[in-house]
């Protein structure tokens, strides 16, 4: 069940990259890259996402998240190990965010219906998806 579960992620991470790298077109991606931010809830306890201490602590959820972030490689990669520090297993998600100033840019909420990026709000598609998740509903294109 873990190795589907890690798999799965490790999918999920691969379609976020691959949307984010469709943003070349608008600005240098190098930019944005390096103030991602991982984030985690508790699937069962319904929990909010919580991104880490600077020393990798979630104490809301007792647990750790332990990032790291390969240099010296061709292409951006981040990794993140959930530890939970409660003693015990349970479901998580595991999210990464990677905050881009995108005012002005067009999002599509869904292929009819659109708007216009601006201020501070979110913006995002989620869905809940297997075992109660909330994952990202991706789309591979390009936002301007």
């Amino acid at each position: 069940m873990l190795e589907t579960e890690s798999a799965y992620h490790r999918f999920i991470v691969l379609l976020l990259l691959i949307a984010v790298f469709c943003l070349t077109a608008r600005a240098d991606i190098n930019d944005y890259l390096p103030s991602a931010v991982w984030s985690v809830r508790d699937v069962a306890a319904g929990s909010e996402f919580y991104t880490a201490d600077p020393d990798g602590t979630v104490p809301q959820l007792q647990m750790m998240l332990e990032r790291e972030d390969p240099n010296g490689t061709e292409v951006w990669t981040s990794c993140c190990t959930v530890i939970d520090t409660a003693g015990y297993d349970r479901a998580v998600t595991l999210a990464l965010s990677i905050p881009i100033d995108a005012n002005g840019w067009v999002w599509w909420d869904d292929p009819q219906a659109f708007r216009t990026i601006s201020g501070t709000v979110s913006y995002s598609n989620l869905v809940d998806w297997w075992y109660g998740s909330v994952v990202q509903s991706i789309r591979l294109c390009c936002w301007w």
